[in-house]
């Protein structure tokens, strides 16, 4: 689970879902209320594996798309929800990607 990287404190697998699905790239910690952000390296992995769904999307086109198809697609997502707050990393500073 994600530690704020002030008080030390660890949120839990809730807050963390409920804090991600903003908009706002700022996190606030639900102990200290200092606010916090989404790691760099967190925010590299997490585009790499969101890069998958498109993936087997683009691989329909080439073949018929079938039952099987949809269900990995929802495994993977359901996968990558549920797994989220374990790998997600915090920061001090938002460290922009340009």
């Amino acid at each position: 689970m994600p530690k704020c990287q002030k008080c030390g404190g660890n949120w839990t697998w809730k807050q963390t879902i409920k804090k991600s699905f903003t908009l706002d790239t700022r996190m606030k910690c639900p102990h200290c209320s200092e606010i916090q952000f989404i790691s760099k390296r967190t925010r590299k992995w997490s585009s790499a594996l969101m890069f998958v769904i498109p993936l087997v999307l683009l691989l329909n086109i080439f073949w018929e798309p079938t039952l099987w198809t949809i269900v990995i697609m929802i495994c993977i997502a359901s996968i990558y929800l549920v797994s989220y707050p374990y790998w997600l990393e915090l920061s001090n500073e938002e460290n922009l990607p340009f």
